[in-house]
């Protein structure tokens, strides 16, 4: 999918970017990396393995986007992660997504690679790019707010329920 955008932005729009798939091999990397091959990308496709918290701060601050059109989620960290550094999202349109990411990600449809080359043509657009930037900073700090209220009703819950417990003590 990732791969095959990329060839269409090339051939396409002559936009040659680049892509790092970053975590540990899962069992399908010799697959990918003979995908990178046969679409000749292989001078554009990197490889990190396991990438430690500051190298994955400075891969997101030098990064065009953070493409994740991932079917799992949409609870994952990286799209937070990319909002706080002010990196724009392009994210799968699966179930939960909307609701996590508003519209400060641009949504792509998973069964059509030609979705995230048309997201990434979007951000070539530096006011759409800033303007999702924007978004990304408005949402993380929206999910922030509703994390602390969310806590702050925990907490009463459970400091209530200490004070009630007080009073199902056994006497013997």
């Amino acid at each position: 999918y990732i791969l095959k955008a990329l060839k269409t932005l090339q051939e396409k729009y002559n936009i040659k970017i680049g892509a790092i798939f970053s975590g540990s091999d899962k069992g399908n990397r010799q697959y990918i990396q003979d995908s990178v091959d046969e679409l000749e990308l292989s001078d554009r496709v990197v490889f990190t393995g396991f990438v430690s918290n500051t190298e994955i701060r400075y891969l997101y601050r030098q990064s065009f986007a953070l493409a994740m059109p991932s079917y799992f989620g949409p609870t994952n960290l990286p799209p937070l992660e990319a909002f706080q550094l002010g990196v724009p999202v392009i994210y799968g349109d699966i179930n939960g997504a909307r609701e996590q990411l508003s519209d400060a990600a641009i949504l792509v449809d998973l069964s059509s690679y030609h979705s995230l080359s048309d997201a990434v043509v979007t951000l070539q657009n530096d006011a759409v790019r800033n303007e999702m930037v924007g978004k990304g900073f408005k949402q993380l700090e929206y999910i922030n707010n509703k994390r602390s209220k969310a806590e702050e009703e925990f907490n009463k819950v459970i400091k209530k329920y200490n004070n009630l417990s007080g009073c199902w003590m056994s006497r013997f």
